[in-house]
């Protein structure tokens, strides 16, 4: 249930003024509940609490280590790598994702790969 928004920029819209800013902790909801980061600035601080390695039903996540984002740490947009403003599937675009096992920079924003390949998204309960 609830509202949920993905984590995800591109040149026209970006995540830090699409998302909902929370002075309360973003946690992981199903499964064991894990604190991902304990507000807004410390989810845009550049580093997490907990990683995001898990789906949405709570499972840890071996395969599949990355996912999509073109956002930057601090929520702006990582410019000219969004999968043709995310519409595209085409190997002629590439994306910027971020590492899901990391509690760096990383996690949001480590490289890019051309917009054919499977990824998921990060999503973030609104209010």
């Amino acid at each position: 249930g609830g509202n949920w928004k993905a984590w995800i920029s591109d040149n026209q819209n970006q995540a830090k003024d699409r998302l909902h800013h929370s002075a309360i902790p973003y946690k992981k909801l199903a499964g064991p509940v894990l604190t991902i980061a304990n507000n807004w600035d410390d989810l845009t601080d550049g580093t997490l609490v907990s990683p995001i390695n898990f789906n949405e039903f709570g499972a840890y996540q071996s395969s599949e280590q990355y996912a999509w984002t073109g956002t930057n740490t601090d929520g702006t947009a990582y410019l000219d790598k969004n999968c043709n403003l995310w519409t595209s599937g085409s190997s002629g675009f590439s994306g910027r994702g971020g590492y899901k096992i990391s509690t760096n920079y990383k996690w949001t924003s480590i490289s890019s790969t051309a917009c054919n390949t499977d990824r998921r998204l990060y999503c973030i309960e609104q209010p």
